[in-house]
């Protein structure tokens, strides 16, 4: 169950960051992004390590017991899609 803000914070690879982000988008139940902000590094992110991260994402929220998915994609500036990548957890609203 998650409310606004959603205060994120975990660890990702240094390889999913650009210029220190990434970026992470909140979908509705149909799909729709609701909201859209960056994970940002809590340390050097050029490496292959895992580098602690955070990020507050506020919304709207749709109805409570409704589903939505949290989206965390890998930054790409090359714009080539075998480099696209990303995590999406499923949750409920508050």
């Amino acid at each position: 169950m998650i409310e606004s803000p959603l205060k994120i914070s975990g660890q990702a690879r240094g390889t999913w960051f650009f210029e220190g982000d990434f970026p992470i988008v909140l979908k509705d139940p149909r799909g729709c992004v609701i909201a859209k902000w960056y994970a940002s590094a809590r340390g050097e992110w050029t490496t292959e390590r895992f580098v602690p991260l955070t990020a507050t994402l506020e919304f709207k929220a749709p109805a409570a017991g409704s589903r939505g998915v949290p989206e965390l994609k890998k930054d790409n500036p090359s714009d080539r899609r075998e480099f696209d990548d990303a995590v999406r957890v499923p949750i409920f609203f508050s």
